[in-house]
């Protein structure tokens, strides 16, 4: 009776969320909105419908103990506990805001409809009496229905789901693939399915069968037309160019991997200007004022192979390829004027050239770089001087430094074709009293771990310090005095870039890089 007085000795559910209360009360089971309803009272309860009530917290519903059928669905809901609810054969919350559920404990659910949900993983290994699961359009990533034997409908329409296995499920009547990254499904252990939904799957090449399948098609199988119904699709699944697009209807088969590909599995314009702009790097320097020795690396950030080629007038330097794994790093190269190619004709429709000068006093690098986007900036390294004009498109901007030690420069580029000329000089002819620089220099930049310190003005150095970018020690020397040059052997050290920090007596700290190869 759910007008009578409860006694002191009868327990009481809160149910806080008065729409899910209303609900109970307009079915009996309450009679006053006062955020709890008699436990007695539902606890037998074994079908509860609570479809689209704007019901936002369903706190209480653990005290359902013996529901075997809940239906949430179309409610703003966030969460749901059923793991008390250990009866329940069928649960619907399709459109609702749940992003995750375990259904662990429901050992006896036959009916699982999650269509429109977040839920983006989901586990139904405990549920071998799954008979229906709805998970289409949503955000499951994956899923796995090897403990599901006796499961009739399956429907992941709408999903990112790139693999299934259906080898555990010869009962599958209805399957709904339609609008998923499937690459190919094999069907062969269905005998029972009558009704297939594989359309709008622009990578699905291959729907493998059983020849009894075979030699009849359902009339109300559908599928798209590139995709082929056969007895082996051993092969038919590969992406060997690994761009997400199979080989069967990819345009562009060897693209590198990591380059976002069009639905033809072809590189975008845009991807072509960014492999310049953001992949490409190019550090070139000399030491015009010692030994006029001149180098070039040069290093790609993506797993993109390219194919490079490196001469004079005269002659070829270097011809090769370069990738992630093996950068070019180019070292005592005389005085002259070389010309950089980078190219690869499956990905990139033109030819990039760079031009690096080394004279006696000057170094310079150009290039036109082609920007598809706006406020993009283009890196460029350079060393051996202190003083850099940079010329984008006739506009021209001076860079200083302190020393002539490795530095990055970042170029703002605009849309369309970027010519740029960077341009170092250095004065070698300065006084030798007066006129010296107050920094100190340390050359070259680029070395196999003897380096030299030039202490131009005597200072009073306390020690000198090496690290990676990472802050890891690779060597540590204390000085004490003023030497008028220090040589450093960091020789064996890893390859890469370091900071070499130097502190004086004063407390002043100069920090310089170096590139060891």
């Amino acid at each position: 009776d759910c007008n009578s007085e409860p006694t002191n000795e009868e327990s009481k559910t809160y149910i806080p969320d008065e729409n899910f209360e209303q609900v109970l009360i307009d079915l009996g089971y309450d009679d006053v909105l006062d955020g709890t309803v008699l436990t007695s009272n539902i606890e037998t309860i074994t079908e509860l419908v609570l479809f689209s009530k704007g019901i936002q917290d369903l706190t209480g519903l653990e005290d359902f103990v013996a529901l075997k059928s809940l239906d949430v669905a179309d409610n703003p809901i966030t969460q749901i506990d059923v793991s008390a609810l250990t009866a329940l054969e069928i649960l619907l919350l399709g459109n609702t805001a749940v992003s995750t559920l375990d259904v662990s404990n429901n050992g006896l659910l036959r009916i699982l409809d999650a269509n429109g949900t977040q839920i983006s993983t989901l586990d139904v290994s405990q549920n071998p009496n799954l008979e229906r699961l709805e998970i289409a359009d949503g955000s499951i990533g994956a899923i796995d229905v090897s403990a599901n034997p006796v499961l009739e409908n399956l429907n992941v329409f709408n999903t990112a789901i790139t693999n299934l296995d259906l080898a555990n499920n010869p009962l599958l009547k209805t399957l709904n693939i339609s609008s998923t990254q499937l690459i190919s499904v094999d069907l062969s252990n269905t005998s029972e399915l009558s009704t297939l939904m594989a359309t709008n799957n622009p990578q699905l090449v291959c729907i493998q069968l059983n020849e009894n399948q075979l030699n009849a098609i359902p009339a109300s199988w559908t599928k798209d037309d590139f995709a082929q119904y056969t007895l082996d699709c051993t092969g038919s699944d590969l992406d060997t160019d690994n761009d997400g697009i199979a080989d069967s209807v990819d345009l562009c088969s060897d693209t590198p991997e990591n380059i976002p590909v069009d639905a033809s599995g072809c590189p975008s314009q845009s991807t072509i200007a960014d492999l310049v702009i953001e992949n490409i790097k190019i550090t070139a320097g000399s030491d015009p004022c010692t030994n006029n020795s001149g180098y070039v690396t040069i290093e790609v950030l993506k797993n993109v192979p390219l194919n490079v080629s490196i001469s004079t007038s005269a002659s070829s330097v270097f011809d090769g390829v370069l990738s992630a794994e093996t950068p070019i790093v180019l070292t005592d190269l005389s005085e002259d004027n070389y010309t950089i190619t980078v190219s690869n004709p499956s990905i990139l429709d033109a030819t990039f050239i760079w031009n690096v000068s080394f004279t006696e006093e000057s170094n310079s690098v150009s290039v036109e770089v082609a920007a598809t986007q706006p406020n993009l900036v283009y890196t460029l390294g350079v060393s051996g001087s202190k003083n850099y004009q940079v010329t984008v498109n006739g506009s021209t901007t001076d860079f200083d430094f302190k020393n002539i030690g490795l530095e990055e420069l970042e170029i703002p580029l605009v849309v369309g074709v970027n010519a740029i000329t960077v341009s170092g000089t250095l004065d070698c002819n300065a006084p030798e009293d007066g006129g010296k620089s107050d920094n100190l220099l340390l050359f070259p930049t680029l070395s196999d771990g003897m380096i030299t310190i030039d202490n131009n003005q005597e200072h009073q150095i306390k020690d000198i310090s090496i690290r990676s970018l990472n802050g890891v020690s690779a060597k540590y020397m204390a000085i004490n005095d003023n030497p008028k040059k220090i040589e450093i052997d960091a020789r064996g050290t890893s390859t890469g870039m370091y900071i070499v920090r130097i502190e004086l007596a004063s407390g002043q700290v100069e920090l310089m890089k170096i590139l060891l190869r």
